[in-house]
């Protein structure tokens, strides 16, 4: 009488032991207060760009900080474009051979 239950006792021992021993197919990566957290750290700092840029300017300006003056906007386009050339003239002519 004591014979079947311990075979049963034992089978359902190495049944429970045995377990599944993969890991979830999709794994998180954060636990849900972490990714709660990470996304408001995230949308806070968005809003402080925007608002960083937008403050002082309409949205259609842009990002960058326009230049009032008009010296100072040609020295800037004229570093640009001295930029751009040396840039084309390097494609085209190579770097240059100095001794």
């Amino acid at each position: 009488m004591k014979r079947p239950w311990l075979l049963l006792l034992a089978l359902l021992l190495a049944v429970s032991s045995a377990g599944c021993r993969r890991p979830p197919a999709n794994p998180p990566l954060l636990y849900e207060k972490e990714a709660l957290e990470l996304a408001e750290k995230i949308k806070a700092k968005k809003a402080a760009e925007a608002q960083q840029y937008l403050s002082d300017r309409y949205p259609w300006e842009g990002r960058r900080r326009r230049i009032d003056q008009l010296p100072d906007r040609l020295t800037d386009t004229h570093e640009r474009i001295k930029a751009e050339m040396e840039l084309l003239r390097l494609v085209i002519h190579g770097p240059k051979k100095g001794k």
